[in-house]
């Protein structure tokens, strides 16, 4: 194999690996803490609320 396409394929799997890498972070579902959620709007109620139905 040519030093070439050794060079080629080492810098490819590296490329593919920093891609897959950075699409797992933003597919993975981030934790809020309870300020934050209250941030994003979160409504906590004290007791359940019956649905009509």
């Amino acid at each position: 194999m040519k030093p070439v396409s050794k060079n080629l394929i080492i810098i490819v799997i590296f490329i593919v690996t920093v891609l897959g890498l950075f699409i797992n972070k933003l597919t993975t579902p981030r934790t809020l803490s309870n300020d934050e959620l209250l941030v994003n709007g979160l409504f906590l109620f004290d007791q359940h609320i019956q649905t009509l139905g």
